[in-house]
């Protein structure tokens, strides 16, 4: 017993000193959509406004243009319990891609630009034209409010066809703040917690079986006959 119970220790703590990627990889060739929701959205990297919270999902629906474009829809939750509007949201992308489009509300698309707070980041949509990632500009977008849902597509171009592509450093750009005293804009981190990366749920894999051996092992020792 005290054997099961260390290997199980021993399987947790490889499981937990393994850190799990905030990435979502996307396979060019899978059947599975992807639907990735972040949730609990917070003021700034550093501190969690709570009263500010939205969602960001996306579902892959396919590539396009001899496999160079990978097509998603979107769909952007604004469920701040206070006044706000969500301008914006952007991630960093890995390849490298070489340009984006997008439909519906947040149509305006730069790439390559900083956010406050945030710093650099491959690609954002905006629900104006402001030529940058920092702000929600002018143009007929349009802004998302408290309680507000928008849904559109969007695509990203590579150089090259890729099997598979990572999609990394989410945000959301919340503008028009009230009722937060000092807060009038903020970014937003996702706060849901990862899908553990493969390497992970082979580690912990190893060591459930090592644990299922220990079990076996221990039942086949306690059936052997006791010389005398």
């Amino acid at each position: 017993m005290k054997r099961v119970l260390a290997l199980t220790a021993m399987a947790l703590s490889m499981a937990v000193a393994t850190p799990a990627s905030a990435a979502v990889i996307v396979v060019a060739g899978g059947a599975q959509p992807i639907n990735q929701s972040f949730l609990g959205f917070g003021g700034t990297p550093a501190v969690n406004i709570p009263q500010l919270t939205a969602s960001l999902g996306l579902v892959f629906t396919g590539t396009s243009n001899s496999g160079l474009t990978f097509n998603f829809n979107y769909s952007v939750d604004n469920t701040s319990s206070v006044v706000s509007a969500l301008t914006g949201f952007g991630f960093d992308v890995n390849p490298n891609i070489t340009g984006a489009s997008s439909t519906g509300l947040y149509q305006f698309v730069n790439t390559t630009s900083n956010v406050p707070n945030i710093g650099q980041v491959d690609v954002c949509f905006n629900s104006g034209s402001s030529g940058s990632c920092a702000g929600a500009g002018s143009g007929s977008g349009g802004l998302l409010p408290s309680g507000g849902v928008a849904n559109g597509t969007l695509a990203l171009t590579f150089g090259q066809a890729y099997s598979s592509i990572d999609l990394t450093n989410f945000y959301v750009r919340y503008q028009g703040i009230q009722g937060i005293t000092g807060v009038t804009s903020a970014v937003g981190r996702p706060t849901t917690p990862p899908v553990p990366e493969p390497a992970t749920w082979a580690m912990m894999l190893l060591g459930f079986g090592g644990i299922g051996m220990a079990m076996r092992r221990g039942r086949r020792t306690a059936q052997l006959p006791q010389l005398a």
